[in-house]
């Protein structure tokens, strides 16, 4: 995706926030231009004002052969209920599916590229141990890999020598300090 700037914008050109209304012109919120696509594509936008254009050049359509473009002002009004902010950061839904697309048909512990039907979903630390079924705590296995339970990262720390609730405490709150490293990272 390419971002083209016309106009001036104070600040970072690189990043530039496109100020969103409501259809009476009420400020709602400042969002990204990739939000602003999203309110485009969605023919969510009433109308717009603003100095500022960005023009957004998208991929090639196979069917025509054009490139495809959106031109966001920096003011743009929304029509009928904008999206709130947690709508624009869904997670998608956790399935074997999409993990195994997520993961390349890769097993995280041995690196062997398999057919999905012979792979499996691994939890990094195991739901009985506190560890919830989410994307950062799982992991793409195969079956003999997960049987012989080695290792995806060093996680000798996060799961509990003995189990009482200060350890299991401690090491949640290591795991959530590891996810958020990971997060971060990306």
């Amino acid at each position: 995706m390419i971002l083209v700037e016309r106009g001036t914008v104070a600040g970072n050109s690189r990043r530039p926030l496109i100020l969103t209304l409501d259809v009476h012109g009420q400020p709602f919120r400042w969002v990204s231009w990739q939000h602003a696509v999203i309110y485009y594509a969605r023919d969510q936008v009433a109308w717009s004002a603003g100095d500022n254009e960005f023009m957004i050049q998208g991929g090639m359509r196979r069917d025509t052969g054009l490139r495809s473009v959106i031109t966001a002002n920096s003011i743009i009004a929304i029509r009928g209920k904008a999206l709130s902010q947690r709508a624009l950061q869904q997670v998608p839904p956790l399935s074997n599916r999409e993990l195994f697309h997520r993961d390349r048909q890769v097993c995280g512990y041995c690196g062997t590229h398999l057919p999905a039907g012979k792979l499996t979903r691994d939890h990094v630390l195991p739901v009985s141990q506190g560890g919830r079924d989410i994307w950062m705590n799982v992991v793409t296995a195969c079956r003999l890999s997960r049987s012989k339970s080695l290792p995806v990262h060093d996680v000798s720390e996060l799961s509990p020598a003995r189990t009482t609730s200060r350890s299991v405490s401690r090491t949640r709150n290591r795991y959530q300090l590891a996810l958020r490293v990971r997060k971060e990272a990306q």
